[in-house]
């Protein structure tokens, strides 16, 4: 016996690769700017348009967002880029929940480079 799996993919801007995938009603997305001369604002900034894009070709937006990881080439960077992501993320609500509705980790190394899986996402409840 077959078992089907509906998923979607929104397609990548290179061949075999996706830039979001969608399965019961849950949509998983990556973002980075495209364009590498913009400056670290302007590649912020690019990288949550494409963000809102792609939940839109699903038929979502920010407001359902569960979690978001962030990785940061340079932490020094990080008070910058919280400047940006409070101005972004204000459409997420928390109103009425326990705890806020998603979770963001930022990180310095690329995810292949970490030793284990962050935790802080896997294992840890919201307050």
């Amino acid at each position: 016996m077959t078992v089907e799996f509906p998923i979607e993919r929104a397609p990548g801007v290179a061949p075999g690769r996706s830039s979001a995938s969608s399965y019961g009603g849950l949509v998983w997305t990556v973002a980075t700017a495209l364009d590498k001369t913009l400056d670290f604002k302007g590649q912020i900034a690019a990288s949550f348009e494409k963000i809102e894009r792609v939940l839109a070709q699903f038929g979502t937006d920010k407001r359902y967002l569960l979690s978001v990881n962030v990785f940061l080439s340079d932490l020094g960077s990080k008070a910058e880029f919280d400047v940006a992501w409070r101005q972004w993320s204000v459409a997420i609500p928390t109103t009425g929940r326990k705890g806020p509705a998603w979770v963001r980790f930022c990180h310095p190394e690329p995810w292949w480079r970490l030793p284990l899986w962050p935790q802080s996402l896997n294992d840890r409840a919201l307050p």
